[in-house]
Formats: structure tokens, C-alpha cells, sequence
């Protein structure tokens, strides 16, 4: 996606008649997909065009998921190994 595909999606969340905390959460999940496709996405500068009233407070809670996201992967590929590790023992011994 493009400068202007950002853009244009903060414009129609700026614009739209949710509440004001549903607008903050529709522009955080936009902005957590869009700086996937962009890692110099600047998930702040989006927030605020996009109308959300505290976008710090957004930007802090989105940084929690993410690294809480990322140590439940790690956990996931710990435990994986450690099935794999046990993978050829009798299940009945």
C-alpha cells in the first residue's frame, strides 16, 4: 500500500460517525495491518489523521500486543521443540 492508500483510510476513519472510542479502535487494527505491509509505517502520525483523540495511549497499547504476541509465539515454538524432542517415545511404555 501506498502514501495515499494510508491517507485515504484515515480520511474515511476521520470522517465516519462511530464513537470516539470505536473510530481509536478500528484506526489501531487499520494501523496494526498497515505497518505489516510497511515497517516505516508511522502508526502515531495515522492516529492522529485519523481523528483519534490520544493516539500515545493507543501507540503504547499496540506495542504491548505486539511483544505480548511475539513471546506467545516463542512459547508456542518452545513447546513444539520440545514435542518434537519426545516425538519417537512409546506412548505406552
Amino acid at each position: 500500500m501506498t502514501k495515499k492508500d494510508f491517507q485515504k483510510i484515515a480520511k474515511i476513519l476521520k470522517t465516519t460517525s462511530l464513537a470516539a472510542h470505536q473510530r481509536a479502535s478500528l484506526a489501531v487494527s487499520f494501523a496494526s495491518v498497515c505497518k505489516e505491509d510497511n515497517p516505516r509505517f508511522d502508526i502515531q502520525r495515522f492516529l492522529t489523521a485519523c481523528g483519534v483523540e490520544n493516539p500515545k495511549v493507543e501507540v503504547k497499547v499496540l506495542d504491548k500486543e505486539e511483544k505480548f504476541v511475539q513471546r506467545v509465539h516463542e512459547v508456542l515454538e518452545h513447546a513444539k521443540a520440545h514435542r518434537d524432542a519426545f516425538k519417537n517415545v512409546p506412548k505406552r511404555l
